[in-house]
């Protein structure tokens, strides 16, 4: 049994490893079949997404008020519920 058990960790560990070799790889290889046609043809993102820093000063704007916002109404939200 424990014998077992260390052959399924060392596996989990080798799939972890090959998956951060994969990602962290300049030249990215899709999976499969699916995801190289995702990628290719429909435009599926296979990076990561985009960061904050990274995007334009007025979409950035924009996405900071949309979340103060959303952060704002729930405490006022919370707030009332108990009053």
């Amino acid at each position: 049994m424990d014998k077992d058990y260390e052959r399924a960790k060392e596996r989990e560990k080798r799939r972890w490893d090959e998956y951060d070799q994969r990602e962290s790889s300049s030249d990215h290889t899709p999976m499969n079949d699916a995801m190289d046609h995702f990628s290719k043809i429909e435009g599926y993102p296979t990076k990561k997404p985009a960061k904050m820093k990274s995007l334009p000063l007025p979409i950035r704007i924009v996405g900071y008020l949309l979340l103060g916002i959303m952060a704002l109404s729930l405490l006022v939200g919370l707030v009332l519920n108990f009053i």
